[in-house]
């Protein structure tokens, strides 16, 4: 980031926050006359209660679905590493499972036995959803994916959607704790969330949306307006360098174990259809059935090179099937 870097700090005892701006190496204070954090109430403490309860006894598991709705850049990401800290600090970190994906099926083959799974849909794996009654059999998925390795547990779903109201009201009425980070673009939209969080909340949102779009202040993205239940306030974290985060970690080793399973289920497909497949003895048949097999592999997403083990042919036909291939899909 280049230019003026902002960032808030907050003041445990007088539980205000004083923004600073470094120029030249040196911290210079910022003026606050605009600042409307201070007409909502700080509900960071009551939104980390409401999200990390303690671990269920006995054979219960229970299910705590949350939304974070913002705009492409609002540090969506940023904030789920932010509250997998906090869950790592009130649980230990050996007891909790952090995964990122696009899809739901996928956050289900991610659950372990540990007994606090934090579950983070990013937006296009929301925008997928065609159907809330999907989104409703995939939650009972995860929920009975974790009763078969223990016998209690939590599961935090977190929905991130660019959209606020693209998840079903069904689903949406389920919610222990939303988090939003912009205002609604969008003037119906925006009339609808101030009916729902009230005009000092969107004033908020709109203050920080502006700090953050026109003066590059992404210290204002550090404190979202929370609607923990029926209250509305804002909820005050700390960026986390991706680097710095064990959530990488996890993400990154899920994700290779992910792309694997993909990979190894392609070419089960396709060898299984070669099965069916018999080649001609003739010489030039023979060679234009072999192209024609290594275009099908193309159209699963094989490579070049997994092609030529499965085929065993050399690189002058797997060029041709390759061709072939860009002339169809243009």
């Amino acid at each position: 980031m280049t230019g003026t870097y902002y960032w808030g700090r907050r003041n445990l005892c007088s539980q205000q926050i004083s923004y600073h701006s470094l120029r030249d190496g040196q911290p210079h204070p910022l003026p606050q006359p605009r600042d409307r954090r201070y007409q909502l109430k700080d509900l960071t403490g009551l939104a980390n209660r409401v999200m990390f309860p303690r671990i269920p006894d006995g054979t219960n598991v229970q299910f705590r679905p949350i939304q974070t709705f913002g705009l492409e850049g609002s540090w969506k990401t940023s904030l789920y590493r932010a509250i997998t800290k906090s869950a790592i600090q009130r649980y230990g970190s050996s007891k909790v499972n952090a995964v990122v994906s696009i899809s739901m099926m996928e956050l289900a083959r991610a659950i372990d036995s540990r007994p606090i799974q934090l579950l983070f849909l990013d937006d296009s794996g929301v925008n997928n959803q065609s159907a809330p009654e999907k989104v409703i059999t995939e939650k009972v998925i995860i929920r009975r994916r974790l009763e078969s390795k223990r016998r209690n547990g939590l599961i935090i779903l977190n929905f991130a959607v660019q959209d606020y109201f693209l998840l079903d009201k069904k689903l949406r009425s389920t919610l222990y704790v939303e988090f939003l980070k912009s205002a609604p673009t969008n003037l119906s939209d925006l009339n609808a969330l101030t009916r729902i969080i009230g005009d000092d909340a969107i004033t908020h949102l709109k203050t920080c949306q502006r700090e953050w779009l026109i003066k590059s202040n992404y210290a204002a993205l550090s404190s979202p307006v929370v609607r923990v239940l029926d209250q509305v306030g804002y909820y005050q974290y700390e960026y986390i360098e991706a680097a710095d985060s064990q959530l990488r970690q996890l993400t990154t080793s899920y994700n290779q174990r992910s792309k694997e399973r993909e990979r190894q289920a392609k070419v089960k497909k396709y060898r299984k259809m070669l099965e069916s497949k018999q080649f001609s003895k003739s010489r030039d048949l023979r060679k234009k059935q072999q192209i024609k097999y290594a275009v099908e592999g193309f159209r699963l997403g094989l490579s070049k090179t997994q092609i030529k083990g499965i085929l065993g042919i050399g690189d002058e036909k797997v060029n041709l099937a390759w061709l072939q291939y860009q002339e169809e899909s243009e």
